[in-house]
């Protein structure tokens, strides 16, 4: 039995073969410029990282896909893999240089060692940190004597509690010391570590080649200001501040209110206090004012009590003249009285929050 042909078969089938020949390539178009821009994309990138040396990592990796031995897939630093057309991607010159930093830096990551653990010098003039240089320094700077485009140095970090190690100084490899003066006038700990390095330019591409990091020390460094009340009362006090910079002490005054910061001040040349603070840069998170000792003035208190405290008088006789002794002194006896005396008490923050207090001398009561 024969089935007759449905009568919109034909009709249907042209439909379909016109739609196809539309809409495929205009797909196939659509995917290959998609395509081209994303290579385009990663051209641009990857010949940025050519020109900087990628930041002295080389590209360590690449293989030719099984099915398609044209294009090559790259492993790169940031651990993501680019699938790039090498022949649309690189030259052959590009690709040999980068072959040769990355052989040679992997050459000299094996053989550059880290110093010794770093000893420190406490004082008021800074922190003096020394170390032993690698054991092989020697072998490395033999290596290096026909290369003027390489060398050898360190690079000194530090870092407060529960901050990330900074960059502080980088030395000539002649050099295995260094003395840390930027620091704060008050209390701080700080943590130090050392590192050999090899910096300059593998063929026509910059290189920065880091060992390991020494072992890690801690370091705690000295007050370097001393606060003195001269005198006043309750609304302001003025103070004497002494501040020890560049091998001596250097002492100002000032009168001092609550909320005041305790920061160098100037004063006039007959030696009265400048009320205005001396300018300074504004405070970095890693970094403080020079000279400021982190103390802001809370309050001021005035604390008086009665001391007992020695005199000497002369003695008289009943008739009213003076008591001579046996070797025709005037006599003179000894007596403990009582003495009413105060204190002035600057309450301060410290640069943590914490409370300080300083006390002045005792001042007697009939003392203006």
């Amino acid at each position: 039995m024969k089935v007759a042909p449905h009568p919109r078969t034909p009709g249907i089938m042209l439909l379909t073969a016109f739609l196809g020949s539309v809409t495929v390539p205009t797909l196939n178009s659509w995917i290959h410029r998609k395509k081209g821009r994303d290579l385009g994309r990663q051209q641009v990138a990857l010949e940025a990282k050519l020109a900087e040396g990628d930041g002295g990592h080389g590209i360590p990796a690449r293989w030719q896909n099984r099915t398609d031995p044209s294009v090559w897939t790259w492993s790169v630093p940031s651990e993501t893999a680019l699938r790039v057309d090498r022949e649309r991607l690189f030259s052959a010159d590009h690709l040999d240089l980068f072959l040769e930093k990355s052989k040679q830096e992997g050459q000299w990551k094996r053989v550059l060692l880290a110093t010794s653990e770093p000893t420190a010098k406490v004082s008021r003039d800074g922190i003096e940190l020394r170390w032993a240089p690698p054991a092989n320094l020697s072998e490395l700077r033999s290596q290096i004597d026909d290369d003027p485009l390489l060398s050898l140095g360190y690079r000194v970090y530090r870092w407060r509690e529960g901050g990330e190690p900074e960059l502080l100084a980088t030395n000539e490899v002649t050099q295995s010391f260094y003395r840390d003066q930027s620091l704060p006038l008050w209390r701080q700990r700080f943590f130090y570590c050392v590192a050999t390095v090899l910096e300059g330019r593998i063929g026509e591409l910059p290189t920065l080649i880091e060992s390991q990091r020494s072992p890690v020390i801690s370091v705690d460094t000295l007050e370097n200001f001393s606060l003195e009340i001269l005198d006043g009362g309750v609304d302001s006090a003025q103070v004497k501040l002494s501040i020890y910079q560049e091998g001596q002490w250097d002492s100002s005054f000032r009168t001092v209110q609550p909320g005041d910061s305790l920061r160098p001040w100037s004063t006039t040349p007959t030696g009265e206090p400048d009320v205005e603070p001396r300018s300074a840069a504004p405070e970095s998170s890693s970094s403080w004012l020079p000279g400021d000792t982190g103390l802001t003035v809370e309050s001021i208190d005035v604390r008086s009590e009665s001391q007992q405290q020695t005199v000497e008088r002369p003695e008289f006789l009943p008739d009213g003249r003076r008591k001579i002794d046996s070797a025709g002194r005037p006599s003179i006896r000894s007596e403990v009285v009582p003495v009413s005396v105060s204190y002035l008490e600057l309450h301060c923050l410290d640069h943590e929050g914490k409370q300080r207090t300083f006390t002045s001398s005792a001042i007697p009561a009939d003392q203006p």
